[in-house]
């Protein structure tokens, strides 16, 4: 092989570990940004209803007229 040919073989192997260092890098990157996500979703479902009531029942079962 000559020059040329090992300077195409290095670049393109160069481009092929690149993507797939930069394609874990994005993976792990949007792994924690899910994460976050669905922590701050749980937070969120656990969090008190503040549609409640003082009776302790939810509102937003009647109609516009205000009846049933």
């Amino acid at each position: 092989m000559s020059l040329g040919d090992w300077f195409v073989v290095i670049f393109v192997g160069l481009i092929f570990c690149l993507g797939i260092y930069g394609g874990i890098k994005l993976f792990k990157w949007n792994m924690k940004d899910h994460e976050k996500m669905m922590d701050k979703n749980k937070a969120l479902k656990n969090k008190e209803d503040v549609r409640k009531r003082n009776d302790g029942e939810t509102s937003g079962h009647a109609g516009p007229d205000g009846r049933n």
